[in-house]
């Protein structure tokens, strides 16, 4: 919970963004299958936005993956996007010990 709720906050920093500019949260994979949204507010897992806005992606490499495969449209806009991804390695923030141990917490 601390690992994921600090990478987005330090995301948030960065970006300087606040929570009431999201617009959507996207959970994939089995992680989204087995977590409730309200419990994952209710614990701090995610930031403070309104239920509605989580929504599970299921297997979404998967997805990404069969599309790239079947559309010459979806590789160019993947790769599009892959061009203008900035990596962050948020371990060596230098707050994110600090950021890290503040969302061991719960709320």
């Amino acid at each position: 919970k601390a690992a994921i709720r600090a990478g987005i906050r330090l995301l948030q920093q960065q970006a300087g963004m606040d929570d009431s500019r999201i617009d959507q949260v996207l959970l994939a994979g089995a992680f989204g299958n087995y977590i409730r949204r309200e419990s994952a507010l209710r614990i701090g897992l995610l930031p403070d936005i309104r239920v509605e806005k989580i929504h599970f992606v299921g297997n979404a490499a998967s997805a990404g993956a069969q599309m790239a495969l079947v559309s010459r449209q979806a590789r160019t806009i993947a790769s599009l996007l892959a061009r203008q991804i900035e990596y962050i390695e948020i371990a060596h923030q230098p707050v994110f010990q600090s950021v890290f141990t503040d969302c061991l917490m719960f709320p």
